[in-house]
């Protein structure tokens, strides 16, 4: 079986080169790769605007030229998700380009991958969790905001430590 896969990053020509790479590498049978620079997507991620006519309108933008074409043999079966942020829109992602279309999550694969690799190696943890420490290099108070949203947990701002690069 062969796919028609789009990728979205920030700087789509890189990551669309490296993922080619890969592809060849696995021996996939991709019959065409696309990259969509989407740069809106990580504003609305880290402003919180991840649902509704906002995210909807942006993801319309960005996907609608190449979800929208008559036949189906011409639209891409799956959307790599080349970013950390754009998760977070999967919703309004889903809304624009229909339930026929693989989402794939460029971290959840990563931290299979991660976790296989580990297991191979003997190197899983016991299941005690350890430490969290949160640098930032700007404003501890939208890092915490920010990164709150992300990691699904409130994160206070005493918790994060200003450091200077």
């Amino acid at each position: 079986m062969e796919f028609l896969a789009a990728v979205l990053a920030i700087v789509a020509l890189i990551f669309v080169l490296k993922m080619r790479k890969r592809v060849t590498e696995l021996e996939l049978r991709v019959a065409q790769l696309t990259g969509i620079a989407t740069q809106l997507f990580v504003a609305l991620a880290e402003e919180g605007i991840t649902e509704g006519p906002i995210a909807e309108s942006v993801a319309r933008l960005y996907l609608n030229d190449l979800f929208n074409v008559k036949a189906a043999n011409d639209k891409p079966d799956t959307l790599v998700l080349g970013c950390t942020h754009f998760p977070m829109l999967a919703g309004a992602i889903r809304a624009v380009v229909g339930p026929q279309v693989t989402l794939v999550d460029s971290a959840a694969t990563t931290a299979q991958h991660v976790r296989k690799l580990l297991a191979t190696r003997d190197a899983l943890s016991s299941g005690e969790t350890g430490d969290v420490r949160f640098l930032a290099t700007d404003s501890v108070e939208r890092f915490a905001r920010v990164g709150s949203r992300f990691l699904g947990r409130a994160v206070a701002a005493d918790e994060i430590e200003l450091i200077n690069l």
